[in-house]
């Protein structure tokens, strides 16, 4: 649905630079692969073409847990985090274009480039259920949950201080990749920033993101048009009284996309709810789909907690 607003939008307003066959590449998520240039209007999507990829080769990399011992697995996901890591600084160094939005890192088309991220994430995950299968029933102490605090602090100055580092040394790269992986490890384990993101603001927010993040660059360039004339009093004046409420007003818009978009199709059993209210030429019979808290299969389901898995363990799952 964003890609065909998008071909609406670009066929409107720039009708002489549209190339359809970007629009039909992009639906199959090969745009950048294919033209490698980012200069188009759904510029957005050069990360979910890269999610794609992650995610054909996700059964490949995952054969990673079949390792005997934890040790050997640990060890051969740093490894190849370190050699990914290394490889995106040098590609990022060696390159000659600016980095996007002035990051530390210079985008690819493929994979490579970002492999090292997704590694992170799977050695996280690593972490955070074998442990939970072997701690005892009891909660971490209040002392260990504040020390997570200060490690999740820690990686975060460690990531931001990699954007500065990066730009002359590889040891930005290994700044940045620990960073995150203090800051992914440290949020479920910590106090003070646990508590912070089990606001329901922030999680309400976060299970709106992909709606947030496909149709934010939609609206930001009409806001921007329509606010232009206010600014250039001073750049305090411009971030505090006009961009930062723009900024906030444009979430907020795409954020009342995703009950009306993205949600309804997070319903197994959509195509029937809608089928049936052509039936009965009854719209309320679609109202299930816009129910947030209504899941494909019942009432919506929270996340386990640990106390919830204590009596799964030693136990085969099945889907």
């Amino acid at each position: 649905l964003a890609l065909c607003i998008y071909f609406v939008i670009a066929w409107r307003l720039s009708p002489a630079t549209l190339n359809p066959t970007e629009y039909l590449a992009g639906a199959v998520y090969s745009r950048h692969a294919l033209f490698h240039e980012q200069n188009w209007m759904f510029y957005v999507s050069w990360s979910l073409e890269i999610e794609i990829q992650f995610y054909l080769l996700a059964p490949l990399f995952a054969m990673v847990f079949r390792a005997p011992s934890a040790l050997l697995r640990r060890s051969l996901l740093i490894a190849a985090i370190a050699a990914s890591g290394y490889y995106a600084a040098h590609f990022r160094m060696q390159s000659t274009e600016p980095p996007p939005l002035g990051g530390p890192l210079q985008h690819g088309w493929w994979i490579g480039t970002e492999l090292a991220f997704f590694l992170v994430g799977m050695l996280v995950a690593d972490f955070s259920v074998r442990e939970a299968s072997s701690r005892p029933a009891h909660a971490p102490t209040r002392r260990a949950a504040y020390a997570w605090d200060i490690g999740w602090l820690a990686g975060f100055v460690a990531a931001l201080c990699s954007y500065q580092v990066l730009q002359h040394s590889v040891v930005g790269i290994l700044m940045l990749l620990t960073g995150l992986f203090l800051v992914t490890l440290g949020t479920s384990r910590s106090c003070l920033v646990r508590a912070a993101l089990s606001h329901p603001a922030v999680y309400t927010i976060g299970g709106a993101c992909y709606t947030i993040y496909l149709f934010h660059p939609l609206l930001t360039p009409v806001v921007g048009r329509i606010l232009l004339p206010a600014t250039g009093s001073s750049y305090v004046f411009d971030m505090i009284v006009i961009a930062l409420p723009a900024a906030l007003g444009i979430s907020l818009a795409c954020l009342l996309l995703f009950p009306i978009v993205e949600r309804p199709f997070m319903h197994r059993g959509w195509p029937s709810l809608v089928g049936e209210a052509f039936r009965r030429r009854d719209i309320r019979a679609i109202g299930r789909l816009f129910n947030t808290c209504d899941s494909p299969n019942g009432p919506a389901q929270t996340p386990y907690t640990h106390q919830q898995l204590m009596p799964l363990e030693g136990k085969t799952l099945q889907p």
